[in-house]
């Protein structure tokens, strides 16, 4: 029998155009495995770790201002550390309750000026310290007054002079400042080392006024076991606002990054409950002498 001759060409076309379509069908199949596996949320979520904001190291002071600020059981407490941890958790920082340090106010007030990435709190924000510190806040509101003895009438005069006053006040605080700025000489400032020797300094007739906040105040006399009732407002010195205040050289974008942390605080009423739990149904009024 005759061979018959067999035409391959068209079967190894055929062949040849399967094996073609396997392939390209198996590029695409890995290509959209890859874009599936690599998602835009996924994305987003690389560029924004390596995007990720670093912030300064800070060194924190406060001092011995109750209920603000204050060392009790050998823990940093009060109003303000409490708002300042609030505000770190919610700008997602891990930072340490002993990374707060409490310092004596002219130190820490030397140190915040002179030291770069320095917080220092709870600071009155007044025009003289303005361009001193960078600023964030507000914290509450202060009652600075000048407060004096029940056994003495005393109405403020900052500038007599037949008979001066004399003030007790903690170095480098703005009822030093303010005084000063009224015209009350140097030589009749005292300044306290200890809170608990400042309304002590008034009982015992050692200095006609003393320089605090109400508030503060009356939580000093209360751990003094002072009765309010034997003292008296004899002035109001300024009501402002207390700030966490900054060295100037903390970056500008970290302090932005703390100030939306705290308005978020704010709006959403935790900065107040944080106050509430300090100083809810506290009576801080006791008699006013004009």
């Amino acid at each position: 029998m005759p061979a018959r001759n067999i035409n391959v060409d068209p079967l190894f076309q055929k062949f040849s155009n399967a094996r073609l379509n396997v392939k390209k069908y198996t590029v695409i199949y890995f290509l959209l495995m890859f874009c599936v596996s690599t998602s835009p949320s996924e994305t987003v979520i690389a560029e924004q770790s390596s995007t990720q904001k670093t912030y300064p190291d800070l060194t924190i002071f406060t001092e011995y201002f109750p209920p603000f600020n204050y060392e009790e059981d050998g823990q940093v407490k009060g109003i303000a550390v409490d708002l300042l941890h609030a505000i770190f958790k919610q700008m997602k920082l891990d930072i340490p309750a002993t990374k707060v340090v409490q310092v004596p106010w002219s130190r820490g007030y030397s140190e915040a000026q002179t030291r770069p990435n320095v917080l220092l709190f709870s600071t009155v924000r007044t025009a003289e310290r303005e361009k001193m510190f960078k600023w964030a806040g507000p914290i509450l509101d202060s009652d600075l007054v000048l407060i004096a003895y029940k056994g003495k009438e005393v109405r403020f005069e900052p500038t007599r002079k037949d008979k001066p006053q004399t003030y007790a006040v903690s170095h480098q605080d703005v009822f030093e400042l303010e005084l000063m700025r009224l015209g009350v000489s140097h030589d009749n400032i005292y300044h306290w080392n200890s809170l608990k020797t400042a309304p002590l300094l008034l009982a015992r007739n050692r200095v006609d006024l003393w320089g605090f906040d109400r508030t503060a105040a009356f939580f000093a006399f209360r751990q003094l076991g002072l009765d309010p009732k034997n003292f008296n407002v004899s002035h109001q010195l300024m009501s402002t606002p207390y700030y966490y205040s900054f060295s100037l050289q903390t970056d500008d974008q970290f302090i932005a990054d703390f100030q939306l942390a705290l308005d978020a605080l704010s709006q959403s009423g935790k900065r107040q409950r944080i106050i509430d739990q300090y100083l809810s149904g506290m009576d801080t009024e006791f008699p006013t002498k004009k």
